[in-house]
């Protein structure tokens, strides 16, 4: 199964985003992250759009079964129903990734450590 690692931070007026994807046996088969310039959303917005842009790259490759990994325990409640969306922002973010994952056979979010997501953290700098 192929596996995306999504991490989003914010620092200096700017949201962060990085993700990484690996294939089934664990090789890194795409990285990349970005800074988008804004003082108006919060961190955990940063932390959807990691998800946002690794599943657009994810889709651009073909992979029509994924796990998608993150560290942000609200974003993983938020997107598997088991915590509600509150910020219209944060809405947007949701309905996004949302609709994206329509595109797959077969998608899971899970949520894993800080220490686990290294990788895609590293996108984020």
């Amino acid at each position: 199964m192929f596996k995306l690692y999504c991490d989003g931070a914010k620092r200096n007026n700017k949201l962060y985003y990085g993700f990484v994807i690996k294939d089934d046996n664990n090789q890194i088969i795409k990285q990349d992250g970005g800074t988008i310039p804004c003082n108006n959303f919060s961190n955990n917005f940063a932390e959807y759009l990691g998800i946002i842009f690794g599943l657009i790259e994810v889709i651009k490759l073909g992979i029509k079964k994924i796990i998608v990994y993150c560290d942000a325990d609200t974003m993983i409640k938020q997107i598997n129903g088991s915590a509600k969306v509150k910020s219209e922002y944060m809405k947007f973010g949701y309905h996004f990734v949302m609709f994206l994952s329509k595109n797959f056979d077969y998608i899971e979010f899970m949520w894993i450590s800080r220490k686990e997501n290294k990788a895609a953290d590293r996108e984020t700098r």
